[in-house]
């Protein structure tokens, strides 16, 4: 049973503690009355913890990112995009390895896009978020491979058809580790990724806690 007030301090931890390694051109807080237009799967299987014993423990909910977002008054979500990734997510659910102990892969599958999908989601927003996911813990560490401490191919594609389109991107690590980083400034990307937001595993309030940082309600004070 949570302790009194404890969901209130997780929200604000895990905002307080996040680190905003870029933010050009004030890409971020995102704008009063914004639509913006969410990519990635974690954004709706978010991270709250790693594997292991800290991922085994039981909370009463877990908010994700969307949630968070539909939650803000002053701002829109894109969402023809989101019901476009809740219609994949139905044949596609989280792989938790079988629910064995610690066995959850590091990363899930993302969903392809195709540039119409974009295309369009660029017709209604001017600033794209997308979400790059990863959990680590006991028996299950980072390792020097793909879709682990190195991006995975389908995140990379992702990233290459959203700042196609796209002039202002920003990208949210809910990571429970280190991460490469040296594709925040590979050319092929345009120089369109502004921000870059690591947010770590946030705890049942990691979604809204985000949330509440994109749109600017806290600011990011991790070092």
């Amino acid at each position: 049973i949570p302790l009194p007030g404890f969901a209130e301090f997780c929200r604000k931890v895990a905002a307080d503690g996040a680190v905003l390694l870029r933010n050009e051109e004030e890409v971020l807080p995102l704008k009063n009355k914004e639509c913006v237009s969410v990519f990635g799967r974690t954004a709706f299987d978010y991270y709250r913890s790693g594997t292991g014993s800290g991922g085994s423990v039981n909370v009463e909910y877990t908010t994700n990112l969307i949630s968070g977002l539909r939650r803000k008054d002053n701002l829109y979500l894109n969402e023809e995009l989101v019901k476009i990734y809740e219609e994949w997510l139905k044949s596609h659910p989280f792989d938790n390895g079988g629910g064995g102990w610690a066995s959850e892969p590091w990363r899930q599958k993302e969903m392809p896009l195709s540039d119409e999908c974009v295309k369009k989601a660029r017709e209604v927003s001017e600033k794209a978020v997308v979400v790059i996911g990863r959990t680590a813990g006991e028996d299950q560490d980072n390792a020097a491979a793909e879709g682990s401490y190195l991006l995975a191919e389908e995140e990379v594609s992702m990233l290459l058809m959203v700042t196609k389109y796209f002039e202002q991107v920003i990208v949210v690590l809910n990571v429970s580790n280190i991460i490469d980083m040296k594709w925040a400034n590979d050319s092929k990307f345009q120089g369109r990724i502004k921000s870059i937001l690591y947010a770590w595993h946030g705890g049942m309030e990691g979604g809204n806690a985000i949330a509440d940082v994109l749109a600017g309600d806290v600011t990011p004070n991790g070092k």
